[in-house]
């Protein structure tokens, strides 16, 4: 028996070239829905590349739906196309790691894949790359949905494209930009209060990321009415920012000088306190309840009860992503009625 040996995958940016280009001939008209494209021979040798890097390039629009083939005819483009779509939507997650987005990731996925949409994946977690980078590398899609750390900067590079994008989640950027906000104050409030109810009446220090981000005001206002919900006394100097130089004297002055009950944090903000608690060796703590999603390694044992908060779910998410696919509609109907 011969034994079968894997099929050798073309290098990623040969056969991009070939579906680019028969995408573009759709587009413009020269390949219209039902018409029968050049044969794979002919493709190949314009690009002077092998006859199965061709094969391959048209196999894949077959996958994503733009052809179909008939053995021993050829390969067609779909009747049912809209010409006017590329059919494939971007996601690209900004200076963030994907393990910690996968609900992001998933729902983008499954929104599309309503519509008939494909998802082209981008990152920069420990790469020098840009969303700028990301879309000059992939011009054939109709909208992009960005995540991950964003600013003014990021965002407005990705404007700069033209075409339909969403912002997910709440970020410090032009409110010209449409952005799928979140009701942060009030996930906190419901995530932080069933964790205090058993410290009515106690005194609760506050631990906060930087000011300059007003998803952190908006998330403090939560915790704060959690408080207010379960009879907890919480002084204005007890709420500690973290993000500072101040850091480690700001957590030392609530641990040591106020000595509350119990303190609330979450995400980065617990650095400071792990850093305090390391480096003053405080033998007694408070009661410490950590908001994060996901919980890291060995935050078990310096924290007493969690609280898992998660901002963007899917419902969010995929909110977002329709609002994307609105905008891409309202935009073809406009070209339409030019």
């Amino acid at each position: 028996m011969k034994k079968q040996t894997a099929r050798k995958l073309p290098k990623k940016s040969k056969y991009l070239q070939i579906c680019r280009e028969i995408k573009e001939k759709i587009r413009c008209g020269e390949y219209k829905p039902g018409d029968r494209i050049e044969s794979v021979r002919t493709i190949s040798e314009r690009y002077g590349f092998q006859r199965g890097i061709g094969l391959y390039a048209l196999e894949q629009l077959v996958a994503d739906g733009i052809l179909y083939s008939i053995p021993k005819s050829g390969f067609f483009v779909n009747p049912e196309l809209d010409i006017r779509r590329y059919y494939a939507i971007a996601y690209f997650l900004n200076n963030a790691n994907p393990m910690k987005s996968g609900i992001s990731i998933s729902s983008v996925q499954k929104t599309a894949l309503r519509h008939g949409y494909r998802v082209i994946f981008g990152m920069n977690d420990q790469q020098d790359s840009t969303v700028t980078n990301f879309l000059q590398e992939h011009p054939d899609i109709d909208g992009i949905v960005l995540d991950g750390e964003l600013d003014e900067k990021t965002v407005q590079a990705a404007s700069r494209f033209h075409l339909p994008y969403m912002v997910l989640g709440n970020h410090d950027i032009s409110p010209h930009h449409p952005q799928k906000r979140i009701p942060v104050a009030e996930r906190f409030r419901k995530a932080f209060s069933p964790a205090l109810k058993k410290f009515a009446g106690k005194r609760a220090g506050l631990l906060y990321g930087s000011k300059r981000y007003s998803s952190n005001l908006d998330a403090v206002q939560g915790i704060l009415a959690a408080f207010a919900e379960n009879k907890i006394i919480c002084e204005d100097d007890w709420q500690v920012e973290c993000g500072t130089t101040n850091d480690y004297t700001n957590c030392l002055r609530l641990i040591r000088g106020i000595k509350p009950d119990l303190i609330c944090m979450w995400g980065d903000s617990s650095d400071a306190y792990r850093r305090t608690m390391q480096m003053a060796k405080i033998p007694e703590r408070p009661v410490v309840i950590y908001g994060a999603h996901p919980f890291r390694t060995g935050d078990t044992d310096i924290f007493d009860i969690p609280v898992s908060i998660t901002l963007l779910d899917e419902a969010a998410v995929c909110d977002g992503v329709e609002e994307l696919f609105s905008e891409i509609e309202r935009r073809l109907e406009e070209i339409a009625g030019l």
